[in-house]
């Protein structure tokens, strides 16, 4: 047959035979021989124009035939396929969300990153517990060590997201296994470091769900196999890590294993993909970047839950301390979301590796001032309700907490690639600050709620002082909505 329709094509069979076998104004009634016609359908004859078109009466049993084995060919290959989708439902390869040089589109966050977040909600009522009992330097530095290892676990998912989609039944499985354990983690919390062997062993299956996923990436996405190959390794390294720490018998050991494993390991690794051709996967932007607002959305959430809790209603110094409080609280807000650039070609994390991992780990500061934040203004309220006098130790917490947030955020405005303002509003922001770090040494005695009124009102102040150095003008296209006329009454 092949070679029959490559005569006719080709014009080598005769006019007649070709003029026979064409009807004039007749749909053509060419056999679905398959792929191997379409290239013919496309060609054009080098002698004849329009392509003669093939209709003959005495092979239809031999294209019957021929159609009745393709069809039972489709049939054998559609269970193939059906198989193979059976297959690709519980084992399918990791979809990369992009690469150097494509355009970004905007990748949404998906219904599992926000399930998973929710145990970060529980982490910061555990941590904001844990703080109350505990508000000396040792209490605040053990905290401080558990939202370093949660934010790690946390990250360390948020980097694989931000680069693969998984959809099969193995990934789910992983993810699972993987948020069982940061739930695991986020239990020991409230026993300190007493309970370090059974989080060290939780961090350790945290990772060993992170060299499975990364090690599936290994084997079936051969443009990220370099990658994943680098962060296989890393992690083999921070599961090592965590199993000696499990079994060191001095506090101090365990937290520098723990700060190792979680926090150089994994920079380490990321710094070597980053600066590798054949080993740099590019993230998504705008997907990563709102994650890590949607976990400064949720560590203000504790924040109001601490503010808007246990107040007595017969108190009105309760009712100041709430008021002034989560003015305070939607102070930091404003001030984190305005640090950030409108387009994605000017983060930290587009900038360069070392720009990125800087804006990456400055939200373990943000994040834990904000707990703080809550802890002390909770305090704050406790001291009101009791009559006790107040103690230095939260007025100095509720401070730090402030100050260590403005800091922080300041750096993270210096990360990226945007007007970062004149010196004189840089000069005011440091004075502020300066201030509001002394205040709790030379304030003398002063009520809760005075002292939950100051800060709401420097923290005013300073929300206005950043307006005005990131106000732009609006552009003409952004604003021509506002002026048309309304629809025809009749429309």
């Amino acid at each position: 047959l092949r070679n029959h329709f490559s005569s006719v094509f080709h014009g080598r069979g005769t006019m007649a035979e070709s003029r026979a076998s064409v009807g004039n104004d007749s749909a053509p009634r060419l056999p679905r021989l398959g792929h191997q016609l379409t290239n013919y359908s496309t060609q054009s004859s080098p002698r004849s124009s329009p392509l003669p078109l093939i209709k003959e009466e005495k092979s239809d049993k031999k294209f019957a035939d021929a159609e009745g084995e393709l069809k039972s060919d489709r049939k054998g290959e559609g269970s193939i396929v059906e198989g193979n989708k059976q297959i690709r439902r519980y084992w399918n390869a990791p979809i990369l969300r992009q690469l150097w040089g494509m355009e970004q589109h905007v990748d949404k966050v998906g219904w599992f990153e926000l399930f998973y977040d929710l145990i970060y909600v529980a982490l910061a009522i555990n941590l904001s517990a844990f703080l109350k009992k505990n508000t000396d330097a040792e209490g605040v530095a053990t905290a401080a060590l558990f939202f370093t290892q949660l934010f790690s676990a946390w990250n360390s998912l948020t980097i694989f997201e931000s680069r693969f989609h998984t959809r099969d039944v193995f990934g789910t499985t992983l993810k699972f296994l993987y948020s069982a354990s940061a739930l695991f983690m986020n239990v020991f919390v409230l026993d300190g470091l007493k309970s370090r062997f059974q989080f060290s062993i939780a961090s350790a299956a945290s990772r060993i769900c992170l060299v499975i996923m990364y090690g599936q990436v290994l084997l079936v996405v051969p443009r990220a196999r370099a990658f994943a190959r680098v962060a296989v390794t890393g992690n083999l390294v921070s599961v090592c890590l965590f199993v000696a720490a499990a079994f060191m018998q001095r506090k101090e050991a365990t937290a520098v294993t723990w700060i190792i494993a979680s926090i150089v390991v994994e920079n380490v690794w990321l710094a070597y993909v980053y600066s590798h051709t054949q080993t740099s996967i590019p993230i998504n932007i705008e997907h990563i970047a709102e994650r890590y607002g949607l976990f400064i959305m949720l560590m203000h959430g504790e924040t109001i839950i601490a503010i808007g809790t246990e107040t007595s209603v017969d108190s009105p110094e309760d009712f100041a301390i709430v008021f002034w409080g989560f003015l305070i609280v939607f102070c930091l807000h404003n001030i984190y979301f305005g640090s950030l650039p409108k387009e994605p070609e000017d983060h930290a994390l587009r900038l360069s590796g070392r720009r990125g991992r800087a804006f990456i780990y400055l939200h373990i500061i943000l994040g834990f001032a904000l707990i703080a934040v809550g802890t002390a203004l909770a305090e704050l309220k406790k001291a009101t309700n009791t009559g006790k006098s107040l103690k230095r130790r939260s007025f100095s917490l509720l401070a730090l907490s402030i100050v260590l947030f403005l800091i922080s955020v300041n750096a993270i405005r210096l990360t990226h690639n945007f007007k970062v303002g004149t010196f004189s509003v840089w000069f005011i922001r440091c004075i502020f600050i300066a201030v509001m770090m002394i205040l709790p040494f030379t304030a003398g005695n002063l009520e809760p709620q005075e002292i939950a009124s100051i800060y709401a009102i420097f923290m005013i102040v300073l929300v206005n002082i950043e307006t005005v150095d990131t106000a732009e003008a609006y552009e003409e296209g952004e604003a021509r909505l506002n002026n048309l006329p309304p629809p025809p009454k009749n429309m």
